[in-house]
């Protein structure tokens, strides 16, 4: 449901409502420093009954909030110690981005086949999104958040918010003190309460294969140029050069044209990076038991019985 249209205090109330129980403890936080012109939540923040938060709220009238707008904990809390011993109960896990553009933030996470229960906006560049994951324990948590946000790097989503005591920003708050013009943390999105969450497995394996199909796309060459191949006599990768001729080169030089001619990152986040994933890929799926020339076949990739040959040159044909 979009939660868009409502006014902040009641953007504030369907949130804390969709979000926690009545005899929840909810962490609210709205004190702040500056650093490198952002503002950064500091401190504990409060926490009381999520029912209490709500009665306070309606019978003042406006959104806990401060010139930074206001975070809030993820899942329920016990004592307010933020922390994630502190988390009584392994509920959601916030997934969010500042790299994309905030425009295809949400068309991209609606189109993400994760529960998502909740997306708000930051007032500034990114948009909080909880997932609804209903986690066993703190161990199980962790293993579902890495197989969400570990494959969701590719799409340009932050992998550090790994943690059940993660701070999302508080809908309904304004946020001043880090932008031009006064913005409200605005709610985009509730899934209403009535809608089932759906099974998180299945979810974690739809993501998968989405994802990976996501991958394939992008490391797939669509210039001649960007074809490689490995030689498993040589250890050596063939590609084309800029005159369409196949030439022999090291792992290395591999590695740079990936990052340099398709953009591919070499960063790793524990699972590899693409760099290393298409280097991979190229080892496994477009490997040659010989590489060279060949009398009587044309340059490229041939079949012989059942083995892979790439012909590095064809024959030259004399023009009478």
């Amino acid at each position: 449901a979009d939660g868009g249209g409502l006014q902040p205090l009641d953007q504030f109330v369907a949130l804390l409502s969709r979000l926690f129980l009545p005899g929840e403890r909810v962490t609210i936080v709205r004190n702040y420093r500056e650093e490198d012109g952002k503002v950064r939540p500091a401190g504990h923040g409060e926490t009381r009954l999520q029912s209490d938060w709500l009665a306070r709220a309606e019978s003042r009238g406006c959104v806990p909030s401060s010139d930074a707008g206001a975070w809030f904990v993820i899942n329920p809390t016990d004592t307010g110690q933020l922390g994630d011993r502190d988390i009584v109960s392994h509920r959601h896990l916030l997934v969010e981005s500042d790299r994309l553009p905030l425009d295809l933030q949400f068309e991209l996470l609606m189109a993400l086949p994760l529960p998502f229960v909740s997306v708000v906006a930051s007032g500034r560049r990114s948009l909080h999104a909880l997932v609804e994951i209903n986690a066993r324990s703190a161990s199980h948590y962790a293993d579902i958040a890495t197989k969400i946000l570990k494959p969701l790097k590719v799409l340009g989503f932050d992998t550090s918010c790994r943690n059940q005591s993660r701070l999302s920003r508080l809908a309904g708050a304004t946020r001043s003190a880090d932008v031009q013009v006064p913005s409200i943390q605005e709610l985009l999105y509730l899934r209403p309460s009535d809608e089932p969450t759906g099974d998180i497995d299945h979810a974690m394996g739809e993501l998968g294969r989405l994802l990976e199909s996501v991958r394939e796309r992008r490391i797939q060459p669509t210039n001649p140029r960007h074809e490689f191949y490995y030689d498993t006599s040589s250890r050596l990768y063939w590609r084309r050069n800029d005159k369409g001729s196949f030439i022999p080169v090291d792992e290395r030089s591999v590695g740079r044209a990936l990052a340099v001619e398709l953009g591919l990152s070499r960063k790793s986040d524990g699972g590899g990076s693409e760099v290393e994933h298409v280097l991979n890929r190229i080892q496994t799926r477009h490997d040659v038991a010989y590489a060279g020339p060949l009398a009587g076949y044309p340059g490229g990739i041939h079949t012989d019985g059942g083995i892979r040959l790439l012909i590095t040159s064809g024959p030259t044909l004399i023009t009478p």
